[in-house]
């Protein structure tokens, strides 16, 4: 959530993936850093790249200034295919086909203060976002 309201888009990368399919994703994508936790930084380090450690107590002191709302056509994540019919493909999904997507949530539906939403898809999985967005969205929690 914080990469998106930043403007910057996300690279959905699943620690349960293989190590040299992490380090293809990473070089192929080019990232400028990872935000992740302790725990799972060592699985980026020989990969130069800055890891963020979400738990920094430093993080709450940082500066809290608005930045400018990212356009519709600007990439909210890059997703990788599964590489069946070779070498996996990095895919840009832009804000609006992300609005899109959520927008076909039935609106017949009452999905104020939804609950809870199973999250039981890999995060490097396109339905993951629907159940991310979703459940954020409209009041409910994962």
């Amino acid at each position: 959530m914080a990469v998106l309201k930043t403007g910057a888009a996300y690279l959905a990368i699943d620690p349960a993936h293989p190590a040299a399919r992490m380090k293809f994703m990473v070089a192929d994508a080019a990232p400028v850093a990872a935000i992740t936790t302790a725990e799972l930084a060592g699985r980026l380090d020989q990969r130069q790249l800055p890891v963020i450690d979400v738990d920094d107590p430093r993080i709450p002191g940082y500066p809290c200034t608005a930045l400018p709302a990212p356009g519709p056509d600007n990439v909210a994540y890059l997703i990788y295919t599964s590489g069946t019919t070779g070498v996996p493909k990095g895919v840009a999904v832009a804000h609006q086909n992300v609005l899109r997507l959520l927008e076909t949530l039935n609106a017949d539906q009452e999905l104020r203060g939804a609950g809870a939403w199973s999250q039981c898809h890999s995060l490097a999985f396109d339905f993951s976002v629907w159940e991310i967005f979703g459940a954020l969205l409209h009041g409910g929690r994962l």
